[in-house]
């Protein structure tokens, strides 16, 4: 294999600028979707972009493939097809380029062990041709010996724990005659520890040997030979075997070997179990202390998963317990009602899960910290990374107006949703109340307008809303002597905007299917003789950034007075002085 660490980090250098740019042009398409929705033609700046966009991503696919061409068991390259699929093959290239280096350093290590164990076969005693303690240890080496020769993997530091016994009495029979007395002393205390005092002495003494070789001239060992790298991958788990008695040289078997790309879908798996197993737990922890958030959400899913409750089921049960959800960034959510309301997100998570079977439990596992030059340790940022991970992933940006369009259709009218601000009208009066920002605040501000002038005027809200939330408003009506027509306008930035849903309750029946809000406006007729309530929920489907809306509602045709008559031709004479009531006089002229 001859791919280098430098190219590896050159092309996940590539990957990460190409996901920047996916993200600012994937910002710039959201703001060209909504202008093509009031028939904006694109820029062509914005169509350069995307054309480049796509150019640098065939580039860097062609590069990635280029380099997969020495690996067996090549993906297909018409799957890597997303920003997704390049990562992971690259983590996939990484963790080939390292197993191969821990298999490398593996079979170098065991074909010294095979060499040291070798010479210990070869020993005798030159006094006692029948030495019990000698052909025990032999035996103990043999068996070790068969154990691993044959092994394609295992744990290097394990193994040496193994030889470290053979290695020194080897060490001590071949030199006991130029070693100096503190080191013939301290081998000669291990060798006792682990094969028994009376082989201990019989290399202490010069007695072991090579059979016709003369004491004091011990041939110098052999230089280890280095195996060079395998190329063919494989997922092999080879146990090392202990050697039997001597019990602080028993150890676990080696970790098995895995080196192969695998893809399903767009997975790759390419890491030995224990390997998992250590950064599972490592993130776990970081979870813990940095990603509340997702633990809550988490045991919200594990609970409906366990429970088996339906997603429609769900959100009833969740906005029930939880009515201002949608109004808290799901990174905040840790904050609210003692961490509880994170909980709440598992209606989120249960969606992504349906979408992407295994996306929940293998969220942790698939952040690849490489991308941003980070190594996964305690000082890792987990719940940044997470968090842009179930954006990017889930498609945040692009689905989370449909779930709350979901969310509408089964908490309306019951349970129902925290509100921000209400209008009740009825024939006597026009009743507006607000809570502050902060959601779920039970304080609100109640105000009761009986005049002809404040109840004809526009009702204007300011709204904030988080990243990934909603804002909710009402307008109710009891039975009125003659219904109201409502228009509705949402601004951001003093432009208008269509970032809100509308649904419709009637004064029988269910509620309607929620319904877009028209840039242009939206109007409600009929409200307090057909329809019952309306509700308004602005949103914003920015991960990361606040939006700020400016909400009006203002009232058509109503406080049961006729319908004003359309305006008449125009006439050559001068046109009477406008009344001082401007565009919100009431009556008609007689």
């Amino acid at each position: 294999m001859t791919l280098t660490s430098d190219r590896l980090d050159e092309l996940r250098q590539r990957l990460a600028a190409l996901r920047t740019r996916f993200g600012e042009v994937g910002a710039r398409a959201a703001a060209a979707a909504a202008e093509l929705g009031d028939s904006v033609a694109p820029t062509e700046a914005f169509v350069e972009a995307l054309r480049g966009t796509a150019s640098e991503f065939d580039a860097l696919r062609h590069a990635i493939v280029h380099e997969l061409s020495t690996f067996p068991n090549t993906p297909d390259p018409a799957k890597l097809s997303t920003l997704k699929a390049l990562d992971a093959v690259l983590t996939a290239m990484e963790r080939v380029r390292a197993e191969h280096a821990r298999r490398a350093a593996w079979e170098a290590a065991r074909d010294e062990t095979v060499s040291v164990l070798d010479r210990v076969l070869a020993l005798t005693h030159r006094e006692d041709s029948d030495s019990a303690a000698l052909a025990e240890c032999q035996a103990r080496a043999r068996e070790l010996r068969d154990a691993i020769a044959a092994a394609p993997a295992g744990d290097v530091a394990q193994l040496g724990a193994h030889l470290r016994p053979f290695d020194e009495l080897v060490t001590l029979a071949e030199g006991w005659n130029q070693l100096d007395d503190e080191q013939c002393a301290s081998l000669h205390d291990s060798i006792t520890e682990s094969f028994g005092r009376q082989l201990g002495l019989a290399a202490l003494r010069g007695k072991l040997g090579r059979g016709g070789e003369a004491p004091g001239a011990p041939e110098p060992p052999p230089a280890p030979v280095v195996a060079a790298p395998s190329q063919t991958p494989a997922t092999v788990a080879t146990p090392v075997a202990s050697a039997p008695g001597a019990g602080r040289t028993k150890a676990p078997p080696g970790s098995p070997l895995v080196v192969e790309i695998r893809m399903s879908g767009q997975q790759v798996q390419v890491e030995t179990p224990e390997e998992q197993r250590e950064r599972e737990e490592l993130l776990e922890r970081l979870a813990a202390d940095g990603a509340r958030w997702w633990v809550g959400a988490r045991a919200g899913w594990e609970s409906l998963v366990q429970r088996g409750v339906p997603a429609a089921e769900a959100m009833r049960e969740t906005l029930k317990r939880f009515p201002h959800l949608f109004s808290v960034p799901l990174s905040r959510s840790d904050e609210y009602e003692s961490g509880r309301l994170s909980e709440g997100y598992g209606i989120l998570l249960q969606r992504l899960e349906k979408e992407e079977p295994g996306f929940v439990r293998g969220a942790l596992t698939r952040i690849n910290p490489q991308l941003a030059g980070r190594k996964i340790d305690e000082r890792y940022p987990l719940g940044q990374e997470l968090y842009q991970y179930i954006v990017a992933e889930g498609r945040l940006y692009k689905t989370f107006p449909d779930l709350l369009r979901d969310v509408l259709v089964h908490a309306l009218p019951e349970p129902g949703l925290w509100l921000q601000g209400t209008i009740t009208e009825t024939d006597g009066a026009t009743t507006i109340v607000t809570h502050p920002e902060e959601p779920g605040g039970r304080r609100e501000e109640v105000r009761t307008l009986t005049t002809l002038a404040e109840r004809v005027a526009a009702h204007t809200f300011s709204i904030t809303t988080g990243p990934l939330t909603a804002r909710v408003f009402s307008v109710q009506a009891s039975e009125l002597t003659r219904a109201a027509d409502i228009e509705i306008q949402l601004k951001e930035n003093g432009a208008p905007t269509d970032r809100a849903w509308i649904v419709v309750t009637p004064v029988t029946g269910k509620a309607e299917p929620p319904r877009k809000h028209r840039a242009g406006g939206t109007k409600i007729e009929y409200l307090g003789t057909q329809q019952r309530a309306v509700w308004i929920a602005a949103f914003n489907s920015d991960p990361n950034a606040d939006k700020t809306y400016e909400l009006t509602v203002s009232f058509k045709n109503r406080l049961g007075m006729p319908a004003p008559p359309p305006p008449p031709a125009p006439k050559s004479e001068p046109e009477a002085a406008p009344s001082s009531f401007g565009k919100f006089f009431p009556f008609n002229k007689r």
